[in-house]
């Protein structure tokens, strides 16, 4: 099984002849990245599309490449929570990014 991640989307062959999208129910829109694992029964596909990630488990059935429903996984910092640690613990000046809790003994000392 090969699988391919292009602007019109991400794709699957069992062959590298015949391909066919990766799953049906993913969102449309360039696919920015895919890796494949294989798994005991099956292999694990993990796509980025339009900066989300999506899993899916793909199995030869019939000649062709199935997937399992995919589902969208979120990452903590990829999602919102990086700017919101970045406004809490850190500041940015004209001379860079500096750590709040620096800034404040830095302060404290002056």
């Amino acid at each position: 099984m090969v699988a391919v991640a292009t602007a019109a989307g991400a794709f699957v062959s069992l062959d590298g002849m015949r391909w066919q999208r990766l799953s049906e129910e993913l969102p449309s829109g360039p696919a920015t990245a895919l890796a494949l694992a294989a798994r005991e029964g099956f292999t694990e596909g993990w796509v980025a599309i339009r900066g989300e990630l999506w899993r899916s488990e793909l199995r030869a059935v019939a000649g062709r490449a199935a997937a399992t429903p995919p589902v969208r996984v979120a990452i903590p910092f990829a999602s919102g929570q990086l700017e919101q640690e970045l406004e809490q613990n850190w500041s940015i000046t004209e001379a860079g990014l500096h750590s709040r809790a620096v800034s404040r003994l830095i302060a404290k000392r002056a």
